[in-house]
């Protein structure tokens, strides 16, 4: 998908395109990295909905993943309003450099992203270690894209907030 198709998506059909992106993946490496893909995603339309340039395309911009979470800390509201998600992302960023330097990830670095996002979400799908460590990632994911895609849209089209606010 594009990142015009996924700018343009309903925060509705933004949850229902995760899932189907995320549904059905076995392998725990793969969803790392599709999960991260996803971040990216959402990131990329924060990015470009808080620049002062109306024709940005993070998108298209060559920067590394790790860049868009210091602008994001430095010049958005992640860092403040929106729940801290900085350190997550970052912790995030790491198991999918795990993977992509060693093809399998850090068990340490999964348990951090766990742990800090059960502290957000005390009583979900994430905190629950009765939950598969497949559903408590997926939980993840959806919290953190979740997080950043309602950001983009109180940026771009307020007036959707209205139903989830």
């Amino acid at each position: 998908m594009t990142g015009n198709k996924i700018r343009n998506l309903t925060i509705d059909e933004f949850y229902v395109f995760t899932e189907e992106q995320l549904d059905g993946i076995s392998d725990f490496e793969l969803l790392i990295l599709k999960g991260h893909i996803l971040v990216e995603y959402t990131l990329n339309c924060y990015l470009e909905a808080i620049s002062k340039d109306k024709d940005s395309d993070f998108f298209k911009e060559n920067l590394s993943f790790s860049i868009k979470v210091k602008i994001a800390k430095h010049f958005g509201q992640l860092g403040s309003v929106d729940d801290n998600l900085i350190k997550e992302l970052t912790i995030l960023n790491k198991l999918r450099n795990d993977i992509a330097h060693s093809l399998s990830y850090k068990k340490e670095h999964l348990t951090e992203l766990f742990s800090e996002l059960s502290k957000k979400s005390p009583s979900g799908l994430i905190s629950d270690s009765k939950n598969s460590q497949q559903e408590r990632f997926i939980g993840v994911i959806s919290f953190i894209t979740g997080a950043i895609f309602t950001a983009y849209k109180y940026y771009t089209n307020p007036e959707e907030l209205k139903d989830f606010i």
